[in-house]
């Protein structure tokens, strides 16, 4: 059997042989430690690795919901100028987005809801 270094460093040298999917990554590597947890009995996640992935899962949360707020924008007028999308991919507060994201459904123009994004980096 391997150890965890071993496998790590197996891990790594695939992954810059192939260039695989990062869909299909995930799930080999689920696969692969499901396999040494069943073998070993071993925990596989540290504390820093479960704040990585904490921290992941933040970021894919922020980043769905800026993408959520530019596709609203996107579907009531047609476009998402690049001042706007520049100013929401700033916000890095979840709350935030979420509100804007009410606000660019509501807003009757381009123009009210860069009044919103103006009034909401002043705050």
């Amino acid at each position: 059997g391997y150890n965890r270094e071993e496998i790590v460093s197996i891990f790594r040298f695939i992954d810059g042989m192939l260039r695989i999917s990062d869909e299909m990554k995930n799930e080999l590597f689920i696969r692969e430690l499901k396999e040494i947890e069943e073998v070993k009995r071993v925990p596989y996640i540290t504390s820093i690795e479960e704040f990585a992935k904490k921290e992941g899962m933040k970021e894919g949360m922020l980043e769905s919901t800026q993408d959520d707020v530019m596709d609203a924008i996107e579907a009531k007028f047609d476009e998402v100028p690049e001042d706007i999308a520049k100013q929401i991919k700033e916000i890095k507060d979840l709350k935030i987005l979420k509100e804007l994201l009410k606000k660019a459904i509501k807003s009757g123009t381009l123009d009210e809801f860069r009044a919103v994004l103006r009034t909401t980096k002043e705050k």
